[in-house]
């Protein structure tokens, strides 16, 4: 993880050292709705299925960059929130319920540092653009709903932590595109998680992101 902050300062360094004084830089804000895709569980070389889909929201302040011909910087600081489903049988035990359900919420910060290119056209212009994401986890919940005997009972944990079962950082990759006209975004993007999210022994997750966005350059 010190390697991957030492990195990023250098391109940060090196990017605001090419920074051309005729274009100047401009804050934007994006807000993005996620759609959370997370992984079967490989615990010891078998993969099992324990989590469904989610949502999400992303607020981000970011800081565009003009550096030449095309090519621009664009880092950017922001939280986030997102949930995924638990399936009954990660969730399951003690007495056999007749239902059972849960999901995971997790709240954190998120750094997108992004580099792409602008086609300059008119009046309508296009931007591709990749970079990392780093996530670090603030606060997760893990909650569990169960009927039995046609009552409802429900409660939460922590999902972070010594008792939980989530780790709270991540560093994903990003490819996507958008269009803007006047000032104003529409993008499409998705992220690739690349650090293990389950702090279960000897067992590995991922989680990826696909987001459609919208945004303000001011």
């Amino acid at each position: 993880m010190r390697k991957i902050v030492f990195a990023i300062i250098s391109i940060i360094m090196c990017a605001s050292a090419s920074l051309r004084a005729q274009e100047a830089p401009v804050f934007g804000l994006r807000l993005g709705l996620d759609f959370r895709c997370p992984t079967a569980i490989d615990y010891e070389g078998t993969d099992y299925s324990a989590f469904k889909n989610g949502t999400g929201f992303e607020l981000t302040g970011v800081f565009n960059m003009p550096l030449m011909s095309g090519i621009y910087f664009e880092p950017g600081l922001g939280v986030y929130y997102n949930t995924f489903g638990i399936k009954p049988d990660f969730l399951k035990e003690g007495p056999v319920s007749d239902k059972i359900g849960g999901s995971a919420r997790q709240f954190g910060f998120r750094m997108p540092i992004m580099f792409g290119y602008h086609f300059d056209t008119y009046p309508v212009s296009f931007n591709l653009f990749f970079g990392p994401v780093i996530d670090i986890g603030i606060v997760a919940k893990s909650h569990h709903e169960v009927w039995i005997n046609n009552e409802k009972y429900g409660h939460s944990d922590n999902a972070f932590g010594d008792d939980g079962f989530l780790n709270r950082c991540d560093v994903g990759v990003r490819i996507g595109g958008s269009t803007e006209f006047n000032n104003f975004i529409l993008q499409l993007y998705g992220t690739i998680g690349t650090c293990n999210r389950i702090s279960i022994d000897h067992a590995k997750m991922r989680t990826s992101n696909v987001t459609l966005g919208i945004g303000y350059n001011f």
